[in-house]
């Protein structure tokens, strides 16, 4: 318990300390004035293309649920929007967790139910590296960026290796009942099998690419719409040098986090901070808005969706 209240302090203190600099970094009235050039009409294709990357997640974690019990789209769509409505109020993407618990109530192990999720998170990763992998030789990649690359490419390789081999050869049922403490490792393992399908492997795979196509073309036309121009190759990198920020312990709707990661990728890409903060602000409203829409939504509807 100490330690997950000692989490929460640091990953506020985190998103103070981003917010502090970035008060340094930034001139406010220019970035206001970036801010008030926004084209509306591609906000609101960004708004929608948002709901289709969450579409996309959720048919993803589906596919991985659906072989362990049936999961219908719709509960599916509702549930991974809660977890991410979620995830914009509690830290540590806790909202995430949401999702387990609804399987365990649906008869699930609890660690399987639980893993399903760390399998769909598994899956967004081998997306994005994917689509980083090959800027990796490329000059534009700040180092830094090819450092967290690498090794997060290091870890998904090895993962793979151990579900495509060593863990197709273990019975959880024997490893369950070998020793009381390792009942909980059978149950996550279980989870991961999910991925020893190759039609389900493949299908979420390739939904993953997907998703952070979208997501990326989602940051090009949010830098369009300040009159702020990204290119797919530096939204990518943009994407890539956020969500290995976001590794770190997150406070509450990634406040302070969110924008500072904006702000230093796109510096090292020869953007102003200014430019930079104005895109991360909008990028950032646009992503919990439309979730906080569609959280609300089903939120009153959980029960007729999820009954």
């Amino acid at each position: 318990m100490r330690s997950k209240y000692f989490r929460l302090f640091l990953s506020i203190i985190l998103g103070i300390i981003c917010f502090v600099l970035l008060l340094f970094k930034i001139n406010l009235s220019q970035t206001w004035e970036i801010l008030k050039q926004a084209n509306w009409r591609f906000l609101v294709l960004c708004a929608a293309l948002n709901i289709g990357v969450i579409y996309l997640k959720a048919e993803r974690w589906r596919l991985i649920v659906s072989t362990f019990i049936p999961l219908e789209r719709l509960p599916s769509f509702c549930l991974t929007t809660l977890a991410f409505w979620g995830n914009t109020i509690l830290p540590m993407r806790a909202g995430d967790f949401g999702r387990g618990f609804y399987l365990i109530k649906r008869k699930l192990n609890w660690g399987t139910g639980l893993s399903t999720v760390a399998v769909d998170r598994f899956m967004d990763s081998l997306g994005l590296i994917s689509l980083v992998l090959p800027f990796y030789f490329n000059d534009t990649l700040p180092l830094f960026l090819k450092k967290g690359l690498f090794w997060l490419t290091v870890v998904m390789c090895i993962s793979l290796i151990i579900i495509w081999n060593p863990l197709k050869q273990i019975k959880t049922e024997t490893l369950a009942t070998t020793h009381p403490l390792l009942s909980w490792l059978s149950a996550i393992t279980e989870g991961f099998k999910s991925l020893t399908e190759p039609k389900v492997l493949i299908a979420t795979y390739f939904l993953s690419i997907a998703s952070w196509l979208t997501q990326i073309y989602i940051l090009v036309f949010t830098a369009k719409a300040l009159n702020v121009y990204l290119s797919f190759s530096e939204a990518t990198i943009v994407l890539l040098g956020l969500n290995l920020a976001l590794l770190l312990p997150n406070p509450p709707a990634n406040l302070g986090l969110f924008h500072a990661a904006i702000v230093l990728v796109m510096g090292f890409l020869n953007f102003s901070e200014n430019q930079a903060m104005a895109v991360a602000v909008v990028y950032h409203a646009i992503q919990t808005l439309t979730v906080a829409v569609l959280g609300l939504t089903f939120n009153i509807l959980e029960s007729k969706i999820l009954d």
